[in-house]
């Protein structure tokens, strides 16, 4: 964020964060207060602690002098959407936290709400870093230090026996990747981010120009904006891009059919029959196995319901009140009734115990049944019909190569019948051992 360009640290915290600060180096007040979508704003220091915007802020300023000096640095990370909204600050604040202590800066992290008319995933923070390192004042301000190392020259970096700044950067991607995605371990998803460039991921695709606060405003009101123009035209050549792609891999899909329907069409009529077969065998085998696992989990279930139930109403039976008698019966006859009531609903619950789950588990091992006899062939279609799905090149084969191998068969046949008839020919032509010899 340089000054040459026209920016100001204390603006940008300013409308991050949607607060009012007033500029002391300009004597301008820049107030965000009525601007909407910030979620959460604060600021970590290196020592964990935090510190006043305002006064952090016009610090940053203050401690530089030229025209061309860069006051504030700024980081914008795309927050996973698998997060919710803790998990989401959590993870910002943690990678603020990271910056702090790696550079020893202070650290301004304010979290937005996707844009209205965009992505309504787009959960994002922006994160300010001072330019220079930070230390505690006697009165517990933050003093503004040296420049940080990210912030040094090529030269002087090399200097202190340090690589170039562009790998600073690819560091800070690497430490964004790493966090982020331990954030998404620990919320249980299994979605996980890359954060090299898209050419570095071999990705086809342009990537889009941050708005920024002026182009964002001017959209937002309608606006045409030329970041807004480029974006647009990005998207329009990603749109153009990936209905190229499609076409290739639709054509490379095509050729990949073709050359199968090429294999299957060279394939012996015997042999496709014969892997065909073979492989309905290991479905139907399969099916099976599953049903009869099946039937015999459902029928255990029932077993262990009526079991239940028989062993209920055993115990019950055995606390049915006894009925009165003697001298004293008349006067117990009210309690007896109370209590026999009492008993035969119980009775009558123990009775209908899960009755309805029973019948239900008893229809179902009936399907399972009727899916497992012979006559039946359930799992023989099933089979049939995931292997049509599975080799579709070898179903559309199938009955050709079928009667290739019938035709076969019947030549096979009737060349062993005409040579059976030629061997009795020939033995009813031959001399039998007595007759006349010369």
């Amino acid at each position: 964020m340089a000054r040459s360009a026209g920016r100001s640290a204390v603006a940008a915290a300013a409308y991050r964060s949607g607060s009012e600060l007033v500029d002391e180096r300009t004597g301008l007040v820049h107030d965000y207060t009525r601007k909407g979508g910030v979620v959460s704003a604060e600021i970590i220091a290196p020592d964990g602690g935090s510190a006043e915007r305002g006064a952090l802020w016009n610090a940053a300023e203050l401690a530089e002098n030229r025209k061309d000096s860069r006051t504030a640095r700024e980081w914008i990370v795309a927050l996973p959407a698998e997060l919710d909204a803790g998990q989401r600050r959590e993870l910002a604040v943690s990678f603020g936290a990271e910056l702090a202590r790696r550079y020893g800066v202070a650290v301004d992290v304010a979290i937005h709400e996707p844009d209205r008319e965009g992505d309504n995933r787009n959960h994002h923070a922006h994160i300010l870093t001072t330019t220079r390192r930070v230390s505690r004042g006697a009165a517990g301000e933050l003093v503004m230090g040296d420049k940080s190392s990210i912030e040094l020259a090529d030269k002087k970096r090399r200097e202190l026996g340090l690589g170039p700044a562009a790998d600073e950067v690819k560091a800070i991607r690497q430490l964004w990747e790493q966090t982020a995605n331990r954030a998404l371990e620990r919320a249980g998803s299994t979605e996980r981010i890359d954060a090299r460039s898209l050419k570095d991921q071999g990705i086809d695709r342009e990537a889009t120009t941050h708005l920024g606060p002026v182009a964002s405003e001017m959209e937002r009101r309608g606006r045409i904006s030329d970041r807004g123009d480029g974006n647009r035209q990005v998207m329009a050549n990603n749109e153009q891009r990936q209905g190229l792609t499609a076409q290739i891999i639709d054509l490379k899909t095509e050729r990949e059919r073709r050359a199968k329907a090429r294999q299957v069409e060279a394939l012996p009529a015997a042999d496709l029959v014969k892997a065909w077969d073979g492989r309905k065998a290991e479905l139907y085998m399969g099916y099976r196995q599953r049903a009869e696992r099946l039937e015999s989990r459902v029928d255990q279930q029932i077993q262990a319901i009526s079991t239940k139930r028989r062993n209920a109403e055993a115990n019950h039976a055995k606390k049915r009140p006894v009925e009165p008698t003697g001298l004293l019966a008349a006067f117990k006859r009210s309690s007896y009734e109370k209590l026999m009531t009492e008993w035969c609903a119980t009775a009558k619950r123990i009775k209908a115990w899960k009755v309805g789950r029973e019948n239900d588990l008893r229809k179902r091992l009936e399907r399972v049944r009727c899916y497992l006899t012979p006559g039946g062939g359930f799992s023989v279609r099933d089979a049939e019909r995931t292997l049509q799905k599975e080799r579709p090149e070898w179903a559309a084969r199938l009955p050709q190569a079928r009667d290739e191998v019938q035709r076969e068969k019947e030549a096979k046949k009737q060349e062993l019948l005409a040579q059976k008839r030629e061997r009795q020919s020939l033995q009813k032509g031959r001399p039998g051992r007595g007759g006349h010899g010369l």
